[in-house]
């Protein structure tokens, strides 16, 4: 009988085969590792009676750190006041947003209070109602002849590394895209000429222009704006519990008029 396969070419067959599984799973492995160490974390416990939040020292209104040194901004008081209602003792962590991000998927902290929504975040991690709406535009040197955010597409565009600022620029085509630590250095380099306008939080942008001899009334803001988003309170995947019961007080926040206070709104959402 003539064989069907020779011996040489059935070993190569298997190796080519286990090699390909070797390098899906390399590919794979990275990603799997993250989820697996998050799964792995003990879920948060109600009982503790301590929720830790990390908060950014430099995002004002929404957070920062008071001439006192002592952790101040919208989002901190309306996390500070969850945690009130729900029996628990605020701990809050001054870190820059990446060390937040990376303390959250590591157990560290339990919550971040301020969470611009995206599609992405919801799927990493576990995210409240909303709190509050927030906006995104661009900033561009009064003296320039850009008037939409189509006329910066082709330019040199900065905004801060990870803030969705960044990647709706990248939406939009922008290709000559830096990244920045902060807003202040975005809207720095923007004020003298290193870029041609920045992506930046409107709110977070006001105030720091706001420090600033002279960036007012260097800098405008392009119209309409590059996003509207809604604020959101985040905690890592494996504490739905906990997240349930803060959307739960934040909802009974806006029905009496609480988060409405909080945030300087009269509809308790809209900023």
């Amino acid at each position: 009988m003539r064989r069907l396969f020779h011996p040489v070419a059935v070993v190569l067959f298997v190796g080519l085969v286990f090699a390909g599984c070797q390098t899906s799973a390399t590919r794979t492995s990275a990603k799997s590792e993250k989820t697996a160490k998050t799964n792995a974390l003990t879920p948060f416990d109600l009982e503790s009676g301590v929720l830790t939040v990390g908060y950014a020292p430099d995002y004002p209104p929404y957070e920062y750190t008071d001439k006192t040194g002592s952790p101040a901004g919208i989002a901190v008081d309306v996390i500070t006041e969850v945690a009130r209602r729900m029996d628990m003792e605020t701990r809050l962590q001054a870190l820059s947003r990446d060390e937040a991000l990376q303390a959250l998927n590591e157990g560290q902290i339990d919550v971040i209070a301020w969470m611009p929504y995206s599609p992405e975040r919801g799927r990493e991690f576990v995210l409240s109602v909303g709190w509050a709406q927030t906006t995104s535009s661009v900033f561009v040197r009064k003296t320039s002849k850009y008037n939409e955010i189509s006329d910066v597409v082709p330019k040199v565009m900065v905004a801060p590394t990870g803030n969705i600022e960044y990647d709706a620029l990248r939406r939009k085509g922008v290709t000559q895209l830096i990244g920045t630590q902060s807003i202040e250095e975005a809207l720095m380099k923007t004020v003298t000429g290193t870029a041609d306008g920045a992506g930046c939080n409107r709110e977070v942008a006001r105030a720091v222009m706001n420090r600033h001899v002279g960036w007012e009334t260097a800098l405008r803001e392009l119209d309409p704006p590059l996003a509207v988003t809604t604020l959101t309170a985040a905690s890592r995947k494996g504490n739905e519990i906990l997240m349930y019961h803060i959307s739960r007080t934040l909802l009974e926040m806006k029905r009496d008029g609480t988060l409405a206070s909080l945030t300087g709104t009269g509809d308790g959402g809209s900023q």
